[in-house]
């Protein structure tokens, strides 16, 4: 069977969403490079998690069911932080900032970028795709 367009299309959101985040975490790693924790820290976990997100766009553009439901739990992790990330903010009043909400609109785009994939990914016509036997 034929990959379906919806899986081709979740697939190159996610490889986009993955993109333009390596491409930020590289840009604010540049950015404060005098902090030697951000650089180790935010870096390794935004790679870290950019190759997860590649793995599993490979693995579903080969059928595979489990790497779909991988997705749907990584998206459902990330969101999970993007929120615990708003209520720190929240917590110690630094809301205001224009970086700040530049980042956070940013975070939240792309986290419903990838909340659409991991959508196309479960409708019928992936469904039948990926339960072949």
């Amino acid at each position: 069977m034929q990959t379906p367009a919806q899986v081709k299309l979740a697939g190159m959101l996610l490889l986009a969403a993955m993109g333009v985040s390596l491409m930020m975490t590289l840009y604010n790693m540049f950015r404060y490079y005098r902090y030697a924790s951000y650089g180790f820290t935010v870096t390794g976990q935004s790679l870290f998690f950019a190759v997860l997100w590649g793995v599993l766009v490979a693995c579903i553009w080969k059928g595979q069911n489990w790497a779909r439901i991988g997705a749907a739990v990584l998206l459902g992790y990330s969101v999970l932080m993007l929120l615990f990330g708003f209520s720190r903010m929240l917590s110690f009043g630094r809301y205001g900032s224009t970086a700040i909400m530049t980042s956070s609109a940013i975070s939240l785009a792309f986290a419903a970028v990838r909340g659409y994939a991991v959508f196309l990914l479960f409708q019928p016509e992936p469904n039948a795709f990926f339960n072949r036997k």
